[in-house]
C-alpha cells in the first residue's frame, strides 16, 4: 500500500485470509487481517467490499477472549467504519462512530498517546465536511501535536494532517495560513516518497486551489493537472478522488478563458461522484455546484440555474443543518436569477440566505461581502425601474 500498488495489497490480504480457512487462527490476527483488507477495498472506492470485510471483522473481534485486545480492535474499527459512513454520505453514523472510537482507544491508550492521531484525524475530517470548521481546526491542531511530539515534522502522518488542515483553512479564506503547510507537504512528500502518493498528490490539488484563489490560474491548471494525473495512476482512471483535482482543473481553466475545457472537467468530474455515490450525496452536489456556476459565467444562467437548484436540493437534503454550503449554494442560485432579469425570486432567494448565514457555522467576510454585493444590485434595479415608470 505505501508503494501505491493497492491490487497487490489486496491480492496479498485476500491469500491470507483463504489460508485461514485451513489452519487454527486466533480471532485476533484473523480481524486484523480482514480490517487490512476492508481498508485498502476504501482506498480503492469500493465500498460495498469494504462494508462487507468490515462486517466480518467485527463478528471476529466479538470472540476474541482478551478484553483489552478486544476493546482495542473494536476502536479502531470503529475508526474505520467513521470513515466509511462519512465517505458515502451518513455524517451523523459516522459521528458516532469517531467519537466511540476515540472514548473507547482513550481508555486503552491514553490521551496523549501518538496512537490516537488517526482518530483526531478523522474527526477533523468529519467535522469538515458537517461545516464546523472550527472542531474541524481543533481536532486536526490535537492529531498534529500527537504525532509531532511522536515522530518529527517530516512524517507522512504530521504532512498529511497538515494538508487536511490547510484545506480547512482555505475553505475559511485563510490561504496565506494555507500556502505554507501545502507547499512544505509537497517538498517533503517528494523526498520522503520517491514516486506518486496520495499524500502528494493530495497536497498539490490542494495548492492548485489556493493559487486559484490567488488568481494564478496557470499555475492552479498545472498543479491540478498534476493532481489528476497522480490519482489516476494510484488510485485508476475511474476513481473518485479524481473528481477533487478535476473541479480545481475546471476552475484553473475557467480563469484562463478556457470555457470548452472547464466544462469538459466539471462533467468528468460529476460523471465519477455519480458512478461512485448515485444522486444523493454531498460530492456529487458539489460537481453540479461548479458545473451551475461555470454555465452562469459562461453566459447560459438558465442552465446553470438547473444545475444549482439540483445541488441545494441535494445540500438541503443530506448535509447538517447550519452547514454553509446551503447558504452559499443559494447565494450562487441568486446570481443566474439575477442573469435572467427575475429579480424578485432573487430577492426572495436573499431573504432565504441571510437566514441561513444567520444559523451557518463559520461564515466569512467574503460571504457577507457578496451577499451584501447581490441585495445592493437588486436594490439599484429596483430604484432604477421606479424611476423610468415615474417618466
Amino acid at each position: 500500500m505505501s508503494l501505491g500498488e493497492g491490487k497487490r495489497a489486496a491480492t496479498v490480504l485476500t491469500t491470507a485470509i483463504e489460508r485461514l480457512d485451513n489452519v487454527a487462527v486466533v480471532p485476533a490476527a484473523a480481524a486484523r487481517l480482514f480490517a487490512m483488507r476492508g481498508w485498502v477495498n476504501y482506498l480503492a472506492a469500493d465500498y460495498p467490499a469494504t462494508a462487507k470485510d468490515y462486517a466480518r471483522t467485527r463478528e471476529l473481534i466479538a470472540s476474541i477472549p482478551d478484553p483489552t485486545e478486544r476493546s482495542l480492535q473494536d476502536g479502531s474499527l470503529d475508526q474505520r467504519e467513521s470513515s466509511l459512513a462519512r465517505r458515502t454520505g451518513d455524517l451523523e453514523k459516522a459521528s458516532t462512530l469517531v467519537h466511540s472510537a476515540i472514548d473507547k482507544l482513550t481508555k486503552i491508550r491514553g490521551p496523549d498517546n501518538p496512537a490516537m492521531g488517526p482518530s483526531w484525524n478523522e474527526l477533523g475530517i468529519l467535522e469538515r465536511d458537517r461545516g464546523d470548521h472550527e472542531a474541524a481546526i481543533a481536532a486536526f491542531e490535537h492529531a498534529l501535536v500527537l504525532y509531532r511530539k511522536a515522530y518529527g515534522d517530516v512524517d507522512t502522518r504530521t504532512l498529511g494532517t497538515e494538508g487536511n488542515l490547510a484545506e480547512v483553512l482555505v475553505l475559511n479564506d485563510r490561504d496565506e495560513e494555507a500556502e505554507p503547510l501545502l507547499v512544505n507537504s509537497i517538498e517533503q512528500a517528494r523526498k520522503l516518497q520517491d514516486g506518486p502518493s496520495r499524500l502528494l498528490a493530495g497536497a498539490l490539488d490542494m495548492l492548485s486551489e489556493v493559487r486559484i484563489d490567488t488568481k494564478r490560474f496557470a499555475e492552479g491548471a498545472s498543479l491540478a493537472a498534476e493532481a489528476d494525473a497522480m490519482y489516476a495512476t494510484i488510485f485508476g482512471a475511474r476513481h473518485n478522488y479524481r473528481a477533487f483535482a478535476l473541479v480545481h482543473l475546471g476552475l484553473a481553466r475557467l480563469g484562463l478563458g478556457d470555457g470548452p475545457g472547464a466544462r469538459a472537467a466539471f462533467t468528468e468530474a460529476l460523471d465519477l461522484r455519480r458512478e461512485a455515490f448515485g444522486n444523493e450525496h454531498k460530492d456529487t452536489a458539489n460537481s453540479l455546484w461548479n458545473l451551475g456556476n461555470a454555465e452562469v459565467r459562461l453566459g447560459d444562467p438558465a442552465t446553470g440555474e438547473k444545475y444549482l437548484r439540483e445541488a441545494l436540493a441535494i445540500r438541503m437534503q443530506v448535509l447538517p443543518a447550519g452547514h454553509v454550503a446551503i447558504p452559499r449554494t443559494r447565494m450562487d442560485l441568486i446570481k443566474a436569477l439575477i442573469a435572467e432579469r427575475r429579480d424578485e425570486e432573487a430577492a426572495a432567494e436573499v431573504t432565504r440566505a441571510q437566514a441561513e448565514f444567520l444559523a451557518a457555522h463559520d461564515t466569512t467576510p467574503t460571504d457577507r461581502k457578496t451577499l451584501g454585493e447581490l441585495s445592493a444590485t437588486l436594490a439599484g434595479r429596483s430604484q432604477q425601474a421606479g424611476a423610468i415608470e415615474v417618466r
